[in-house]
């Protein structure tokens, strides 16, 4: 097999049995070539990314074939996972790297902060837990609520972590003590289980998803409700806002997202492509994008400007319940019941890695930043 760089430029010549691994491969020809580093580099052919799991023969590699190599920035990413626990895997080689222990019951999400430094993960066991991003040391462990935490992140600076839970509310903590949130730190209104929770960009606002069929805008310091969306059919699975804030997008058990506007409340859009539950909705960084996890086994991608339905990321064997795109909207990263989390070509949705979690289902999956 021959390995050779966009320039048409030999890097190496490889003997291979039909049962080597890409990844066996990838490890070679990093030896041959200059980065020397695996995590350096992707092999592509026929057009596609190939995955370290899969082995020549079926990925169609023969001594005759040519293999692309390109060099790309290694990346992370991590998941939460059913079986309480967390881990951080290789982008390019898809190794686990760590798996992050210590909640008694399934992790629902798992979040960065902004710079990277922090990573908090909310779990059935009615807790949120914040590690460090270097040594993976758990630093804080926040209590409070009386049942399942569904969500938990960051807001813009870090300071503070904002979750929702089964218990009814979304509630804030100190990013940097212990303890429980105050009756003055909890946003209400909501008059059943709480899916999801989110800052706006700039902090100001909340957003909470709830099985109430609203979602609902909060402002963050005074925690008064402010806006509520309505028009959903069935439990709203999650809310976001839009990289500007003009906009929530909302997706829910009715098989749909919807667009609404943060200024009147209206609904713009209605993203009504899947045919089973809408686990979540998000923008792309650049906002031209809407990117939809459903139970019906796929994730669509949307052009926010038109509503019209851009690209179908199929693959995946049981319910999608989180789906993300990467900070240069090129990738989206996939998280499934079926034990999987999945990273996707944005422009030609082809799947370019999977990373296998044994037997536990994949709640949430998100890229390091």
């Amino acid at each position: 097999m021959s390995a050779r760089l966009l320039s048409g430029r030999l890097v190496t010549t490889v003997s291979l049995a039909t049962t080597d691994t890409v990844g066996r491969l990838r490890q070679l020809v990093a030896l041959n070539d200059e980065c020397g580093d695996a995590r350096g580099i992707d092999l592509i052919f026929a057009g596609r990314v190939l995955a370290d799991s899969e082995t020549a023969s079926a990925a169609g590699l023969s001594e005759a074939s040519d293999v692309m190599v390109v060099r790309v920035t290694p990346f992370r990413i991590a998941v939460a996972c059913d079986d309480h626990g967390a881990r951080v895997f290789d982008g390019v080689t898809g190794s686990c790297e760590v798996v992050l222990t210590g909640h008694r019951n399934a992790v629902r999400t798992i979040a960065f902060s902004a710079d990277g430094t922090l990573l908090v993960t909310a779990s059935d066991d009615f807790t949120v837990r914040v590690y460090c991003a270097k040594s993976w040391v758990c630093l804080h462990i926040f209590r409070g609520h009386r049942n399942n935490v569904n969500a938990a992140c960051f807001c813009p600076d870090s300071r503070w972590i904002l979750t929702a839970s089964d218990d009814g509310f979304a509630r804030v903590f100190l990013a940097t003590a212990c303890g429980r949130a105050s009756g003055s730190e909890v946003f209400r209104g909501h008059t059943n289980v709480v899916n999801s929770a989110s800052f706006s960009k700039d902090g100001l606002f909340v957003v909470t998803a709830s099985d109430d069929l609203s979602a609902r805008m909060f402002d963050f310091s005074t925690k008064a409700c402010t806006t509520v969306f309505k028009g959903h059919r069935a439990p709203v699975r999650s809310a976001v806002f839009s990289p500007d804030g003009a906009y929530v997008l909302t997706a829910s058990e009715d098989c749909s997202a919807r667009l609404f506007s943060t200024a009147t409340s209206i609904c713009q859009k209605i993203f009504s492509h899947h045919n089973d539950v809408v686990r979540s909705a998000s923008f792309s960084p650049d906002a031209e994008l809407i990117l939809t996890a459903s139970q019906d086994m796929t994730a669509q991608i949307f052009r926010v400007s038109s509503g019209e339905h851009v690209q179908t990321l199929k693959g995946h064997k049981s319910f999608v319940h989180h789906a993300v795109f990467s900070p240069d909207s090129s990738k989206v990263l996939t998280a499934s019941d079926d034990c999987t989390a999945r990273l996707w070509d944005t422009a030609g949705g082809t799947c370019q890695r999977c990373f296998v979690c044994g037997c536990t289902a994949v709640n949430c999956a998100v890229f390091a930043l």
